[in-house]
Parts: structure tokens; C-alpha cells; sequence
């Protein structure tokens, strides 16, 4: 189902954009946990997602909704586990954690690093989360694995965008606008091909505007065919409300509008888009393409039980 068109209201001045810096670049990275042998308990499973989340953002990136293709991910193998004489009677686990950056995509690992810690707990369960507890996100070593996987990730990012552009593009002709722009939208700010992307996003755009135009239009011509009443104005005036001036069948929608105010003899009102100044429809057009992409990525989340993880 395509978004309203309030979202992606002046997508025109995504031109305008500026790539940004390699140090002011957030790159995406989602978090997952996968189902290991060991057999996380949810509540590991939620304390361990919380680190991997805390990695994510110490080191720079950024850990949303938005799923990206690059993935964080651990596997936890127990090294040794021993029973501590009581009372009370505690368990103490070491654990090894392997850190994976992921292509989900491709199905390939970036890169990998390990560490170990130790938990004590009244119980396998409860030692298990205190050795996730224990690791330190400020070890200089799990943060050169981070630093060395941004720049892999962003090296791809840089080599393949447009071939990302491609697939958009190819999308926005069948009408697969939401994950078009998702594409478009996955691509960073400071990848080399960011102007390119944004020029990719204004066509699309246009593509998608006139979509909208088509299907809205066509609400509301049904409705009104159906129901030429005072009722049947205010919902079609719902559908008319979503088409923007400068889409290609807005002067039909002006017709029809016209078309109903007469039969009813009513000043009802359909609230025409305005355009805003330039400065404020930059910011409404990059967080639509975003949010847009952040929807249809929601729907895309892999499935953290058959990560094909290597120890």
C-alpha cells in the first residue's frame, strides 16, 4: 500500500542535498540474535540485543527500525561451566562471544571478532545474562572490529550504489515505490554516489506522485458515482486532499472537484497542497524518502533462528 502523500510532500529538493563527511555518517547497522545451540532464553536474548544496540551507537553508527542489509550479530558458546559450593549454590559460566558483521543479503560475513566473559548467577539462566552483562562495549580491540567494518561497509556501499540505483529505478517502474525507495534511502550520505541516489530519489518521485494522482483520483470518482450527496463529497474530498498541484492529473482532480461543489451546492472544503518554502521542504522530503524506506523495511527483518553463523 503506497503512503499518503503528506509524506513525501517537495521530494523535488533532495538536489539541494550535501553529502556529508565520512566522520558525520551513520551508517545503518541492525541488531539481531540469532537462536544458537546454546539456546538463548529470551530474557538473554533481550540483554544481549541491548549490548549489541549499545555497541552500535558508542561506535557511531546508528541501530533503527530501518533494516538494514548489514547486520550485528553474536554467537555465545559456553567454554566452561562450574558449580560454586553454597549457600547459596551459584553457577559460574565463561563464556566465548563471537561478534559477526553480516551481509544479510548476500549471505556473507564481514568480519568477526571474539572475546570471553564470565558470569555467576543462581542459575545457568541468570549466570548466562550477568556473563552478557560483563561485556565491556569500551574494549579497544571489539571497538577496531566496529571501526573495521564501517569502513567495508561504506567500501560497499561505494562500489556497488549503482547497481542499488538500478534496482530502484527498475522497481519504481513496476510500481514497487515503497521498497525503490528503500533502496534509494539505503545508500549514505557519505557514500560517493549520494548525489547520484538523491537525483534517483526526484525521479522516482515523480513516478510516485503521479501514481497517487491516478489511484486517489480514481477514490474518488467511485465514490462520487456511487453517492452524489453531501456524504459521498466529504469522503471523495478525502482521496482529492492526497494529490498534489503539480501532479499530472491534478487539473482532472480540479474538474471533479468543481464537478461536485455545483451538484451539491455546497462549499465544502478541499484542502489544496501548498508548497512550503524551500529551507522546510528539504527537511520534509529527506525524512519521507526515509520514512517511507523505514516502513518497507520493517517488513523485511530476517530471520534471526537460521543465521548461518561460523564458529
Amino acid at each position: 500500500m503506497y503512503k499518503k502523500t503528506i509524506l513525501c510532500l517537495g521530494i523535488a529538493a533532495l538536489l539541494n542535498g550535501l553529502p556529508a563527511s565520512a566522520q558525520q555518517c551513520e551508517l545503518p547497522l541492525t541488531v539481531a540474535v540469532p537462536q544458537t545451540s546454546t539456546q538463548i532464553s529470551r530474557e538473554a536474548g533481550s540483554q544481549l540485543a541491548n549490548k549489541l544496540k549499545q555497541i552500535v551507537v558508542k561506535n557511531g553508527l546508528h541501530s533503527d527500525d530501518f533494516s538494514s542489509r548489514f547486520m550485528l550479530t553474536a554467537d555465545l558458546h559456553v567454554l566452561t561451566k562450574d558449580v560454586l559450593a553454597g549457600p547459596p549454590t551459584k553457577v559460574s559460566q565463561d563464556l566465548e562471544i563471537t561478534f559477526y558483521i553480516m551481509d544479510i543479503t548476500g549471505d556473507k560475513i564481514y568480519d568477526s571478532f571474539s572475546m570471553e566473559s564470565k558470569g555467576v548467577g543462581e542459575n545457568e539462566t541468570k549466570s548466562f545474562i550477568d556473563a552478557i552483562r560483563q561485556i565491556n562495549i569500551r574494549n579497544r580491540n571489539l571497538d577496531a572490529f566496529i571501526n573495521s567494518g564501517k569502513e567495508k561497509i561504506l567500501n560497499y556501499y561505494d562500489t556497488h550504489y549503482g547497481d542499488i540505483i538500478k534496482r530502484a529505478q527498475a522497481l519504481a517502474l513496476t510500481k514497487q515505490f515503497d521498497q525503490a525507495f528503500y533502496e534509494v534511502a539505503s545508500i549514505p550520505e557519505c557514500c560517493k554516489g549520494y548525489d547520484e541516489a538523491l537525483e534517483a530519489g526526484l525521479q522516482i518521485y515523480e513516478l510516485y506522485k503521479d501514481e497517487l494522482c491516478v489511484q486517489n483520483l480514481a477514490q474518488a470518482k467511485a465514490i462520487w458515482m456511487s453517492e452524489q450527496n453531501a456524504d459521498g463529497a466529504k469522503m471523495a474530498a478525502v482521496y482529492l486532499s492526497r494529490i498534489l498541484p503539480d501532479a499530472g492529473c491534478y487539473p482532472e482532480a480540479t474538474a471533479l472537484y468543481n464537478e461536485i461543489k455545483d451538484r451539491i451546492d455546497e462549499d465544502w472544503q478541499w484542502e489544496k497542497k501548498q508548497y512550503e518554502d524551500n529551507v522546510e521542504k528539504q527537511k520534509r522530503i529527506i525524512s519521507a524518502i526515509r520514512d517511507i524506506g523505514v516502513a518497507y523495511g520493517n517488513g523485511q527483518q530476517p530471520n534471526t533462528t537460521n543465521l548461518n553463523l561460523i564458529r
